[in-house]
This record gives structure tokens, sequence and C-alpha cells, in this order.
């Protein structure tokens, strides 16, 4: 086929794993700017992508209500940087139309003492289209994010 990247026999990607490649990526550089930070230059680079990843309008449902634009959420993960070195292991699960489930277990370590930390478990749901993330609500639980997704809880999260 003209135009594509795939190989002769190889499948196209399903809906689902095109979504999760965004939200992913968006675990990803925050990791590696945690692991940067304060570096400027490759942070500065890695927060542009970051901003890439999400729709100019992108729906960030918040506790404090919904905001519109990457502005705020690239705030939060500025905030978290300077106090704490993340790291993620994410889960991603298929949500009813498409939605990206994902459960999240999170380490915050203080950046002075990686002794003090504070492992998280929670979720958000991401709404993906056209390769960039238009919708994105966090849970403090990620039995919440299941709900909300359209899936059943399981476990303690």
């Amino acid at each position: 086929m003209y135009g594509s990247l795939m190989t002769e026999g190889e499948a196209a990607p399903d809906a689902f794993e095109s979504a999760c490649v965004p939200v992913r990526r968006l675990y990803e550089l925050m990791v590696e700017a945690s692991d940067v930070w304060p570096e400027s230059e490759r942070l500065n680079e890695l927060e542009s992508e970051g901003r890439s990843l999400f729709a100019d309008d992108v729906e960030n449902v918040t506790r404090y209500g919904v905001v519109r634009g990457p502005d705020h959420l690239m705030s939060e993960v500025r905030t978290q940087l300077e106090q704490f070195r993340m790291k993620f292991d994410v889960d991603l699960r298929e949500g009813r139309a498409g939605e990206v489930v994902a459960l999240i277990d999170a380490r915050r370590e203080m950046r002075e003492d990686p002794s003090n930390f504070l492992t998280v478990h929670s979720g958000a749901v991401y709404r993906v289209q056209g390769g960039r993330i238009v919708f994105l609500e966090g849970f403090p639980d990620g039995r919440d994010a299941l709900r909300a997704g359209g899936l059943p809880p399981s476990g303690p999260r």
C-alpha cells in the first residue's frame, strides 16, 4: 500500500493499541524528566514532547473542575518534579468506546532523601483522537478509573 509504514502481510494496529501510544509515552517522559531534573535543555525538550501528546483543547477533569488545554497538566507535572523523583508502573486497559484506562502504581521519592517515598495506586481515563490525548480524568483509586471506563473494578488498587 502506497504511503504505508507497514510491511506486506503485517496487520494494522488496532485502535486501542494506537490510543495507548501517547498515554504510554506520557509516563515514559515523566520518568525521564524526573531523572534529568533540573537539566533545563533536556527538560525543555521532554516538556515540549509531552505537550505535543495533548490536543490544544484537551479536557482535563481535575478535583477543581474541568480545565482546558495542556498548561494546567504541564504545570502540575513540573510542581511534582521539583519535589520528587517519580517512577511508574502502568497497566493500560481498554474501556468502553475505546477509552484507555490506566491503572497506575506511582512511586514518588523525595529528591533530598530517596528513602522518604510514597507509593500511590491510582488510575486515569484517557480518550485519544488522531494520536493526541483529548480527554483525561484522574482518580485517586484505580477502581474508580475502571468504573469510569466501564470496566468492573478488580481487587484493591
